[in-house]
C-alpha cells in the first residue's frame, strides 16, 4: 500500500510538493481552505474582450530551475514568453524628468559616469563578494545579522539599485532598516544577473495545470495538526479528519501557526513574527496603447503618495492581450497598502488616478474599465536575523514526525524559493520512507 501524504494549501509550494511526491509513487491529496488555487497567482481579464492580465504573481525569472521543470512537465514550455523592454525612471534629476534603461547595465541618465561607474563596480563587487544562493536557506549570519542600509550608504546606489530591488522585488518601499543586507544580495542575484519570463494565458495558467492532475479538494479548510508524538493528519472545520501518513504543511505562515498545537512555542513563534504586508493592484484598461517597448515604471519616493511603480501588461506580454490596448497596473506596497486597504474600490481608484495623471497626461480621459486587486498577505519579508530563524524553524519542524513545512515565507519570498522548499519535503520524504 502507497503511503498517503495530504498537502495543506494549494498555492505553488503545496502543488509542487504534491506534484513531486505523487510522481514520487506516494498517495497525495491537496486540500485548500479557498475556492481556487493559485494562491497569490491571479488572473484577470478585460471586459469583452480576450485580453488577460497577471493580477498577483507577475513572471517567472530564467534561473528558476524547479519552475521550468514543472512548466515543462505540465506541458506549458512552449507558452514561455521572454519579457521584453524597458523601464522607465521618473526623476527630477534626469534631463526631461524622467528616462528609460533596462534591468542590465543600465545607464542611469539621472546620473553623471562617473555615477553608473560607480553603481556598476559597487553592484558586480556585491554579487561577486557574496556568491549566496538566491533560494535555498543556508546559514549565512554574517550577512543576514546587517541590514541593508548599513552596507549601502551612497544615495544614488540606494535609489536605483537597492529601492528598486526592493519595490519590485518585496512590495515594499524600503527604509535602511527594514531588511538585511543578505536579502539584498539575493535580490540582486535573482534581477540582475537574469531574464524575466511570462507566461501565455498568465501565470496562474501553471498552478491550474498542476491542480488538474491532483486530488484537490477546494474550499475544505483544516483546523489543527492531529498530533500524538506524531503529525497523523488534520482536523477539517467540519469535524471531521483526513488521515495521512505524512502531512506537509504549505500555506502561509499565519494559517500554518494556526495549525500548530498550542504547545509547539517556538515554531508558531518564528511563524507569527513573520511580516506579511498587503499589497493592492489598480488596473486601468486603457482605450489604447501607451508607450512601446516599455513595461515599468518607476515612480520617485514620495511618502504621501499610494504608487511606488506600474506595470503596463500589454507590454509585459502581449501575446495575452490581443486588443492591444494597454492595461496599466498600478502597485501599491507596504506600509501606504495598510493605510489603503481601507479605502473601498472606487475612493481607491480614483486617489490613483489622481497621482499618475502628472505622469501619465491625459491618463484619466483613457481609462474604458478599472479592476482591483487586494492581496491580505503580499510577498514576506526578511528582516535582518529572519534567515538564521528560518534555519532554526526547520530544524524543530524536521524533528517533528509526519510534518514537512513548505513555503516562500522561509528563503526569499520568489517562487522559486518555494518551489525549493517543496523538493525539499519530498526528498526527506523519500529518504523517511526508504
Amino acid at each position: 500500500m502507497k503511503d498517503k501524504v495530504l498537502v495543506v494549501g494549494a498555492g505553488i509550494a503545496g502543488l509542487g510538493a504534491a506534484t513531486w511526491a505523487r510522481d514520487a509513487g506516494f498517495d497525495v491529496t491537496v486540500i485548500e481552505a479557498t475556492d481556487r488555487v493559485g494562491g497569490r497567482a491571479v488572473t484577470a481579464t478585460r471586459p469583452g474582450s480576450e485580453d488577460r492580465i497577471d493580477v498577483g504573481t507577475q513572471y517567472f525569472h530564467s534561473n528558476y530551475r524547479l519552475a521550468k521543470q514543472l512548466l515543462r512537465s505540465a506541458g506549458l514550455a512552449a507558452s514561455i514568453r521572454p519579457v521584453r523592454g524597458r523601464t522607465r525612471f521618473f526623476d527630477r534629476r534626469a534631463p526631461g524628468g524622467s528616462f528609460t534603461a533596462g534591468h542590465r547595465l543600465p545607464i542611469i541618465r539621472a546620473g553623471g559616469m562617473t555615477d553608473n561607474l560607480r553603481l556598476l563596480a559597487s553592484g558586480a563587487w556585491r554579487i561577486l563578494r557574496d556568491p549566496v544562493s538566491p533560494f535555498r536557506l543556508r546559514d549565512h549570519v554574517r550577512l543576514d545579522t546587517q541590514t541593508a542600509g548599513t552596507r549601502i550608504t551612497d544615495p544614488f546606489e540606494w535609489d536605483f539599485t537597492a529601492r528598486c530591488l526592493v519595490l519590485a522585488g518585496c512590495l515594499v518601499e524600503p527604509g535602511p532598516a527594514d531588511i538585511s543586507y543578505l536579502h539584498m544580495v539575493r535580490l540582486m542575484r535573482i534581477v540582475l544577473t537574469t531574464d524575466y519570463l511570462a507566461l501565455d494565458g498568465g501565470i496562474a495558467t501553471l498552478h491550474e495545470r498542476l491542480a488538474a492532475g491532483l486530488d484537490v479538494r477546494l474550499s475544505t479548510p483544516a483546523t489543527q495538526l492531529v498530533w500524538d508524538g506524531r503529525v497523523r493528519g488534520v482536523t477539517l472545520a467540519d469535524g471531521t479528519t483526513v488521515e495521512a501518513t505524512h502531512t506537509v504543511l504549505a500555506t502561509p505562515p499565519g494559517a500554518a501557526s494556526v495549525l500548530m498545537p498550542s504547545d509547539w512555542h517556538e515554531e508558531r513563534a518564528f511563524l507569527q513574527a513573520t511580516r506579511h504586508p498587503p499589497a493592492l493592484i489598480v488596473t486601468f484598461f486603457l482605450d489604447g496603447p501607451l508607450e512601446d517597448g516599455v513595461w515599468s515604471y518607476i515612480l520617485p519616493s514620495d511618502p504621501t503618495r499610494l504608487v511606488g511603480f506600474c506595470v503596463d501588461a500589454a507590454q509585459k506580454n502581449p501575446a495575452n492581450i490581443p486588443s492591444g490596448k494597454a492595461a496599466l497596473q498600478a502597485w501599491i506596497c507596504h506600509p501606504a497598502s495598510t493605510s489603503a486597504a481601507a479605502l473601498d474600490n472606487e475612493a481607491l481608484s480614483t486617489r490613483v488616478l489622481t497621482e499618475l495623471a502628472p505622469f501619465f497626461p491625459g491618463i484619466d480621459a483613457r481609462v474604458e474599465h478599472v479592476q482591483v486587486q487586494r492581496h491580505a498577505a503580499a510577498v514576506p519579508q526578511f528582516p535582518p536575523g529572519r534567515n538564521q530563524a528560518a534555519l532554526a524553524f526547520l530544524a524543530r519542524i524536521d524533528e517533528r514526525p509526519g510534518l514537512e513545512v513548505c513555503g516562500d515565507y522561509l528563503t526569499g519570498g520568489y517562487m522559486e524559493c518555494a518551489l525549493w522548499s517543496a523538493e525539499r519535503a519530498v526528498r526527506r520524504l523519500r529518504r523517511l520512507t526508504m
